[in-house]
């Protein structure tokens, strides 16, 4: 836990200090609940106040409780009070949580699973239209075949290291890769392929660094890497059945043409 006694927020780290937050506050001998809290405050519309009203943080949001449940278990405060103000009306929700030793430590245990894994997690569902996909902002990539964005946290390359500092390092250009340069990653991506595998599948055995796929839309054979595809055209693609056709492959190799859409 951190606080720099300047008015700024407690910080907590985990996760091998790649997951982190800010606690909104913290509040001393609440009535009714004598030491120290976790403070969460929150907004909602009256649609979301409501649900929030009539099932409690827990059910209604699963979210803001296992935040609460990681503070608690980082900071050693044994509760929270969680605050809601409603952003129609300011009517006010008020909830006393209580700490669950067991749900923090597998919160913690599972984001240090997350860090340290090779792909992305398990789908929650197969189904798109199951409730915790359906309003997902990663459902198209899930689900369907939208293309990942090019940056280190998507590339085969880059390491999620395990020392506390949340650093994170480049097996290609063996160094560590500051925030901004994760962002905007370099020439040589190359996409995990775990993250292509709605539509495509690895082809071949990878020469120089360069993967050979399949796109499964279309039966045809391409590259991610030189000679090939570059991940910042397969990022770019609208449409994947144009990764690796004969007419893209041709204005590629006849015009220097590159994929931007």
């Amino acid at each position: 836990v951190e606080f720099d006694g300047k008015g700024e927020q407690f910080a907590v780290k985990f996760a091998y200090g790649h997951g982190g937050g800010h606690l909104d506050g913290a509040m001393n001998n609440v009535p009714g609940h004598p030491g120290w809290h976790v403070a969460e405050f929150k907004t909602a519309s009256s649609t979301s106040f409501v649900g929030t009203e009539k099932k409690g943080c827990k059910v209604d949001k699963p979210v803001h409780w296992a935040q609460m449940q990681i503070y608690m278990h980082l900071t050693g405060m044994p509760q929270a009070s969680y605050l809601v103000v409603n952003k129609n009306n300011d009517a006010l929700f008020y909830e006393h949580i209580s700490y669950d030793a067991e749900a923090a430590e597998r919160l913690i245990a599972k984001a240090e699973y997350i860090v340290t894994s090779d792909g992305p997690p398990e789908k929650i569902s197969n189904e798109p239209s199951a409730k915790a996909c359906k309003y997902c902002d990663f459902k198209e990539l899930c689900h369907y075949d939208a293309t990942p964005q090019t940056n280190c946290r998507t590339c085969a390359f880059s390491t999620s290291e395990v020392d506390g500092d949340g650093r994170w390092s480049c097996q290609k250009h063996k160094r560590d890769i500051s925030t901004q340069e994760q962002r905007q990653a370099c020439d040589d991506h190359r996409f995990i392929p775990d993250l292509l595998g709605n539509w495509a599948e690895k082809s071949g055995r990878v020469q120089d660094g360069n993967v050979p796929y399949k796109n499964l839309r279309t039966g045809a054979e391409f590259i991610n890497g030189d000679g090939g595809y570059s991940s910042r055209e397969i990022s770019a693609v609208q449409d994947i059945k144009f990764i690796g056709s004969a007419e893209t492959d041709a204005l590629k190799e006849k015009m220097n043409a590159r994929v931007i859409g």
